[in-house]
């Protein structure tokens, strides 16, 4: 299989192409294409019981897309001790541009995870 690379120095993209494959590095921006699948991350920091819009750095085509919520186990409530994980944080809404969170009323203090996404880019 033949393939070209090509780098854009202005944007700072390295594409590369062959067949039906395209590799679009945006990793700068928080996230990458390969062929017609989108990753996405990036990390959040909040402190409230009410579910947080988190924008997407790039759309998805439509939200079929999956989100891995990460807690960082060092967050730590002194008052009640190492974090229970299984009360920690969920997804309760999706758009092609943002996806909510929603952490455990149990957690009275400044909550840290990262995240990733995968779907299909549009």
């Amino acid at each position: 299989m033949a393939y070209t690379y090509k780098f854009n120095p202005i944007e700072g993209i390295f594409d590369i192409t062959g067949d039906s494959l395209v590799i679009n590095d945006q990793a700068s921006s928080g996230y990458f294409d390969i062929g017609t699948m989108r990753i996405q991350w990036g990390s959040i920091t909040y402190d409230s019981d009410t579910p947080v819009a988190m924008a997407l750095p790039a759309p998805f085509a439509n939200t079929d897309y999956s989100v891995l919520l990460s807690l960082h186990m060092w967050n730590y409530d002194a008052g009640k001790g190492p974090i229970n994980v299984s009360n920690g944080i969920s997804v309760v809404g999706k758009t092609t541009t943002v996806f909510m969170v929603n952490r455990d009323d149990d957690l009275a203090f400044d909550t840290v995870f990262d995240w990733l996404a995968i779907g299909l880019k549009p």
